[in-house]
């Protein structure tokens, strides 16, 4: 399956195409391609406004429940739910 993400924002730091705004296609969970504007048949497209997108997000408000509180939160659950969320890094 592939996925077109149309026009959104590189944050990139250090990269050629940091905060420029870019078509990015995904096939088989890989980046095929990135530039300003791609065309791809079958693609499930994701398109919206102000989209951003760069290797990692990171949460520095996260309040686990371990030690003591393991009925609210543990490492394991926050770090699933971070992970659905898009989040590469925990603090």
């Amino acid at each position: 399956m592939s996925i077109l993400i149309k026009n959104a924002t590189l944050i990139y730091p250090g990269e050629k195409d940091h905060n420029k705004s870019r078509d990015i296609l995904i096939s088989n969970g890989k980046i095929e391609k990135i530039g300003p504007k791609i065309d791809a048949l079958n693609a499930k497209i994701i398109s919206g406004k102000k989209l951003c997108v760069s290797p990692g997000w990171l949460d520095v408000g996260t309040q686990g429940g371990e030690p003591g509180f393991e009925y609210r939160e543990n490492f394991k659950s926050l770090s699933i739910a971070a992970a659905a969320g898009g989040f590469t890094g925990l603090a």
